[in-house]
């Protein structure tokens, strides 16, 4: 299995359109460097894990964000909104596993019957955390460590002992009890439907002039109500949100093709290259000339 640089890339519903793996084997291992890029919202059909491997590191889930150190680790449940970012100014790495439930059986089986079937139970938690401090939770972590390992080498066979881990990783994930039921309330369930379909609308017009009443239309809902939402859900303004994401769609650009890091500026809604140039410094440490000579020498 080969293994991949964590990059999100969403559809016109925010929803991640990449395949974890294949139809044969659906399990995919990321690794992550968040002084580089965060990973901004998204949510797939997909189960992830995710575990710390330096820093310290928040994780986004519905309204709820929770600031995990090296050698924690965290469970996503299907279909939930989620965002990772660096806690601090520090050096921050992390790895995934992202895995179709199929992996560890069929619905009809007793293994997807005990062990899959109860996570998408109404009172599941969205996400679980483990410590590494907590004895039976830093078992849950060694399997995860494990799994990730097994899968990165690619050795002959990986994929039966990923397999035989994985589902000994469900099972006890299955078994678990954080204590503190996680599920999303209503209200908070709207707020997030409602965000999926703003964020959606934003990521198919965010090369254009865009206006907070257009974004709140988007999710039919008031200009006050769109900016209550956002704050509570991503912690930011629409129009905030709505510069980042330009920003890192002109990250890519410029790392991927030989355009003119002005006409990709304008191409991602920057008509000021002044501006441009200041809030890609701020996001990314450095000017889009020097991002683009990095890339260049990577």
């Amino acid at each position: 299995m080969s293994l991949h640089r964590s990059e999100v890339n969403v559809d016109a519903r925010a929803h991640q359109i990449e395949q974890h793996g294949d139809a044969a084997f659906p399990l995919a291992c990321y690794q992550g460097d968040l002084v580089a890029n965060s990973v901004m919202w998204h949510w797939h059909d997909d189960l992830e894990l995710i575990l710390i491997s330096e820093g310290n590191i928040a994780v986004g889930v519905g309204t709820d964000v929770e600031n995990m150190c090296a050698g924690d680790a965290c469970f996503i449940n299907s279909g939930i909104l989620h965002s990772v970012w660096r806690a601090d100014d520090n050096a921050c790495f992390y790895r995934s596993i992202v895995f179709q439930p199929r992996l560890i059986g069929s619905m009809e089986s007793i293994y997807w019957i005990r062990y899959v079937r109860p996570l998408s139970a109404p009172d599941f938690p969205q996400m679980i955390r483990f410590r590494a401090s907590h004895q039976n939770e830093a078992e849950i972590i060694s399997l995860l460590s494990q799994a990730w390992e097994t899968a990165a080498q690619d050795k002959e066979g990986y994929e039966i002992e990923v397999r035989y881990i994985m589902t000994k990783l469900l099972c006890r994930i299955a078994l678990f009890s954080p204590g503190v039921p996680q599920r999303l309330s209503g209200k908070e369930y709207r707020d997030m439907e409602r965000i999926k379909q703003m964020l959606s609308w934003l990521e198919e017009h965010f090369s254009e002039n865009v206006t907070v009443k257009q974004i709140a239309q988007s999710g039919n809902i008031s200009e006050s109500e769109c900016l209550r939402c956002f704050k509570r859900n991503i912690g930011c303004s629409p129009i905030q949100y709505l510069v980042r994401y330009r920003l890192r769609q002109a990250a890519a650009m410029i790392a991927a093709t030989d355009q003119n890091i002005s006409d990709i500026a304008v191409a991602c809604g920057f008509l000021d290259m002044s501006y441009f140039s200041r809030s890609f410094k701020i996001l990314y440490s450095m000017t889009p000339t020097e991002y683009k000579a990095k890339c260049t020498s990577i």
